[in-house]
């Protein structure tokens, strides 16, 4: 399924490649946890992105898109400098906010 979804994505931002990510999987607790459904992360010091999705609840396309941008601004901008990377959260928040309105 995630593939089929990386296809449309890159269709969708018209590129080519997308950078490398893990998925990692969580059951979503309604009554304890935050909800914010999916969550893309990168680690500054490794460079390496995840995606998290929950198990027992469907990501909206918009929100996956949403958390694929947050990957691919991470890959394109980050320069591993603290302050740089601190900033950059404003602006691709701002850009994968896009990724919500409808087509």
């Amino acid at each position: 399924m995630m593939e089929k979804m990386i296809e449309n994505y890159k269709q969708f931002m018209e590129i080519d490649t997308f950078p490398e990510y893990e998925i990692q999987y969580y059951a979503l607790d309604c009554s304890k946890d935050y909800i914010y459904g999916a969550q893309a992360i990168f680690d500054v010091k490794t460079k390496t992105h995840t995606l998290r999705l929950p198990t027992n609840f469907e990501v909206p396309r918009f929100l996956l898109f949403h958390e694929l941008t947050h990957i691919l601004d991470a890959e394109k901008y980050s320069i591993g400098e603290k302050n740089h990377d601190f900033c950059l959260h404003g602006f691709t928040e701002y850009h994968a906010w896009w990724m919500d309105t409808p087509e």
